[in-house]
């Protein structure tokens, strides 16, 4: 996989989460504690978009069914979300 150019530094606050997509695939890029993550965009659970999701205490909240994400290594917390989306 290539490097993409996805957003710059100033496109995202603290705690943000915001959405791109690379080569067809949904990406979900964060700051958290003045880092950058990213993991896929897309909730193994529904495909709901995590972009549209709430950061909270280092995980993303899926905006569908409130499912969790470590953000830090996109593992699930849970169900109803399974797997991770890293």
């Amino acid at each position: 996989m290539a490097w993409h150019h996805l957003a710059d530094i100033v496109d995202l606050a603290e705690k943000d989460v915001i959405g791109r997509e690379a080569d067809g695939r949904r990406i979900a890029i964060y700051r958290l504690d003045g880092a950058y993550h990213a993991t896929a965009g897309i909730c193994t659970h529904a495909n709901a978009l995590l972009c549209k999701g709430e950061v909270v205490d280092g995980f993303i909240e899926c905006p569908l069914h409130y499912g969790y994400f470590e953000i830090a290594t996109g593992k699930a917390q849970g169900a109803p979300v399974m797997g991770s989306t890293s």
